[in-house]
């Protein structure tokens, strides 16, 4: 043992203390919350479940071992043999019965769990939309919202007027063409109506009245006539029946 100069005994340098294990092992840092630990602990826990059920395999297969001994024991007269080995296998049985709860119940442990980072994620997804719903409306003001909307009723009402206003004199400028030329076509229908009655004018076509007054008309007289006279009444016989004619197709 080393003295220093003082004549004191040096001390032992201390030992460090091992670091207490992780309740998690290899979850990857450990004390870390939030998603990774949780997948961590479940990952841990289907690890366990997975050991222990090759235990329970294991411990099966030796039930079946133990309980074919004692039946050949039974059979060889060695009683007390067969009796041990049925002493096993209901031990091995009670380690399966508790090996089948401990994993039912860290299944039912991963299933909370699982269940809970469902959770947690669904919370985490509601903040984040609400946070960037804030942000969103932190840049939309309601009052320039209302004023925009207004500003666009107000254009459209007058993009409406503007075109009522030259949809109607656009109609008025149409309906006096149309009139003019209307009046056009009736007083051109009217005159090829009116010639269409004199150039197809027949005595068949004449009325009773005017075909009896034109042969009740005195005859030509016999001799000499002067041909002044005979030519003055012709003309007015022919007026004369040019006048009934216009009367009767007036009437």
């Amino acid at each position: 043992m080393k003295m220093n100069f003082f004549g004191r005994r040096s001390q032992p340098a201390a030992t460090p203390k091992p670091a207490a294990p992780s309740s998690y092992a290899g979850n990857g840092g450990g004390g870390g919350g939030g998603g990774g630990g949780v997948n961590s602990a479940v990952g841990n826990i289907k690890q366990t479940i997975s050991n222990m059920t090759k235990r329970q395999e294991l411990l099966e297969k030796k039930m079946l071992v133990e309980q074919k001994k004692a039946l050949e024991l039974k059979k060889k007269g060695n009683k007390k043999g067969a009796l041990l080995c049925l002493k096993k296998k209901k031990m091995y049985e009670k380690e399966v019965d508790k090996i089948v709860a401990s994993v039912f119940n860290l299944e039912q442990q991963a299933a909370t769990l699982e269940s809970s980072q469902t959770t947690a994620d669904i919370i985490n997804t509601q903040k984040e939309f609400k946070n960037a719903m804030k942000k969103m409306q932190a840049q939309v003001n309601v009052d320039n919202v209302a004023d925009l909307q207004d500003d666009i009723q107000e254009q459209m009402q007058i993009q409406e007027e503007v075109s009522e206003i030259l949809g109607q004199s656009a109609a008025l400028d149409d309906e006096d063409e149309l009139e003019d030329e209307l009046n056009e076509l009736m007083m051109e229908d009217e005159e090829e109506e009116l010639l269409a009655d004199v150039t197809g004018l027949t005595v068949d076509s004449m009325p009773s009245n005017t075909i009896q007054t034109a042969t009740s008309l005195p005859s030509a007289p016999v001799g000499t006539v002067e041909t002044e006279p005979k030519t003055a009444v012709t003309e007015d016989e022919d007026d004369i029946a040019l006048r009934e004619l216009q009367a009767e197709m007036a009437m």
